[in-house]
C-alpha cells in the first residue's frame, strides 16, 4: 500500500538525524477528532441535516485521537528527552463506525436516520482514496502509555460533549 510505504520511507530518512546526534520521535498519529476537523465536521454537518452514513461494515474500527491530545503529545515529545523512537498516537479507546454513528445520534441528532452504504459505491467515487477509509486496524499504544502520556479525551462521548458546549457557546452568543 502506497500510504504504508511514504511512512516508513519517511521514518527511515528521519534516522539520519541520528548521525549528528539528534534524539527522534516519530509520531504515527490516527485520525484527528474534534468538531473542526473533516471527518467529524461533515458527519455532524450530514447527522444534523437528517442522514447518518455508515460505510461499508458497522464494526469497522476507527482509531483517533483528539487534536489537542495530539497537540499535547508533540510538546511532550520536544521537551522530555525520554521521548525516543516511534509512538501511535490514538486513544486506548477505538470506536465502531456504528458506535460512532450511533453516538452522534444518541448525543446530538436523535432525528437522524442512519443508513449503510456498500463501499464499492464509495471506490466509484473517491478511486484508490476509498482506501483510508477502508481500513480496520487496532492502534498499539502501550508505549504511549509506559511514557506515562495522560490523554484529555479517552473516549468518543467525551469528544461529543465538547461538542455539544461549542454549539450550545456559539447559539447564547
Amino acid at each position: 500500500m502506497i500510504k504504508a510505504r511514504m511512512a516508513s520511507d519517511w521514518e527511515e530518512s528521519a534516522q539520519q538525524f541520528k548521525q549528528i546526534g539528534s534524539r527522534i520521535v516519530h509520531m504515527r498519529i490516527s485520525l484527528l477528532m474534534n468538531q473542526e476537523t473533516a471527518f467529524l465536521k461533515y458527519n455532524l454537518l450530514s447527522m444534523k441535516l437528517g442522514i447518518g452514513v455508515v460505510i461499508g461494515s458497522k464494526e469497522k474500527k476507527i482509531s483517533w485521537i483528539h487534536v489537542d491530545d495530539a497537540a499535547n503529545f508533540i510538546k511532550q515529545g520536544i521537551t522530555n528527552k525520554n521521548f525516543k523512537g516511534a509512538y501511535n498516537l490514538a486513544t486506548t479507546e477505538p470506536i465502531s463506525q456504528g458506535m460512532f454513528i450511533k453516538k452522534i445520534k444518541e448525543k446530538l441528532f436523535p432525528y437522524a436516520l442512519i443508513i449503510r452504504m456498500p463501499f464499492y459505491l464509495l471506490r466509484l467515487f473517491l478511486g484508490k482514496r476509498s482506501q483510508i477509509i477502508n481500513t480496520d486496524v487496532s492502534i498499539d499504544v502501550e508505549k504511549l502509555k509506559k511514557e506515562g502520556f495522560i490523554w484529555k479525551f479517552y473516549n468518543f462521548n467525551e469528544v461529543l460533549e465538547k461538542s455539544r458546549n461549542k454549539d450550545r457557546e456559539a447559539h447564547q452568543k
